[in-house]
């Protein structure tokens, strides 16, 4: 029986390939030995408190919160931290990095804490009424604070939703003059908790203001691709209204196309290629129509 003797290209191609397979993997440059005994001292519903012991040499340390891939740099004399705004029913895990020299350490232990469901509500607004005019009322309230999160707002006229919005201020219009009114603000959580504001009621004034507002004028109208114009004009301003009451009707091509209170600018999209027109009227809260804008044009290539 004959026996094939490798040749010596394929014994180095042999040998190459064992050492290539028994290169261990290359490791991150270590600033040492991480941080020990990782863990929880307190919590609340929305927050958890960690702590560890110091590593010797650290420059500072990063916590990671392994859930959320959020991270936070800590410098090197504080052993603690406190991440909040954890989200409500979930399963938050940390691990702490030793930093030195720009590099890390290995992690540390890891902890968890499951945040119970958030039954918190956000704070109270504080709602006031900053204008009453005939038809419109400008609404201001303070800003509610929740422990999980963003909050929005439902203003309610009378009881009934008007409109929910993430400001803490509206302008409400369309209100009939001499009228009473009684107008609360409910701030919500995205977990369905709610806080009830303060009744503000206002009786709006008799409509006897005869002096419309001025002409709004139209100072810039350009393409900007995609079928849309953006149009921009100058504020009106009104004997009696403030600039922020003041609502404007803006027409393309003789057509109403959009009505928006206190607002200089808008995006309209234009059905077609052409020659497009845009004019824009002011009508104060008592209803008086301002005289019509200049007429501004733009030509726009084929939607």
């Amino acid at each position: 029986m004959s026996v094939r003797v490798p040749t010596v290209a394929a014994t180095g191609l042999l040998l190459a390939l064992v050492a290539t397979a028994a290169a261990p993997a290359a490791k991150p440059p270590s600033s040492g030995s991480a941080p020990k005994n990782l863990r929880i001292t307190a919590t609340t519903s929305s927050s958890a408190t960690l702590a560890w012991d110091a590593a010797s040499g650290a420059t500072g340390y990063s916590v990671h919160n392994t859930t959320t891939w959020k991270f936070y740099q800590v410098p090197a004399t504080q052993t603690t931290f406190t991440e909040t705004r954890l989200t409500p029913l979930v399963t938050h895990r940390w691990v702490v990095y030793a930093i030195k020299s720009g590099n890390t350490s290995g992690a540390s232990n890891m902890v968890s804490y499951t945040t119970p469901a958030d039954t918190t509500a956000p704070s109270a607004p504080a709602l006031s009424a900053t204008y009453v005019g005939p038809k419109a009322v400008m609404l201001d309230w303070t800003d509610s604070v929740d422990d999980t999160g963003k909050v929005r707002y439902t203003v309610e006229i009378d009881g009934a939703r008007w409109a929910t919005v993430d400001d803490s201020k509206a302008t409400i219009t369309g209100l009939s003059p001499s009228t009473t009114y009684a107008f609360t603000v409910v701030a919500s959580d995205r977990w369905g908790n709610t806080a009830r504001s303060n009744a503000q009621t206002v009786t709006t004034p008799a409509a006897d203001n005869m002096s419309p507002p001025t002409a709004p004028s139209i100072s810039a109208v350009s393409f900007d691709g995609a079928c849309e114009v953006w149009v921009s004009w100058t504020a009106a301003t009104d004997d009696v209204d403030p600039r922020d009451v003041i609502v404007y009707h803006l027409s393309l091509n003789g057509q109403l196309v959009t009505s928006q209170v206190g607002q200089t600018t808008s995006i309209e999209y234009v059905p077609h290629a052409g020659t497009h027109t845009f004019t824009v009227v002011a009508v104060d809260s008592s209803g008086n129509r301002s005289e019509t804008s200049n007429a501004a044009t733009v030509d726009t290539p084929a939607c």
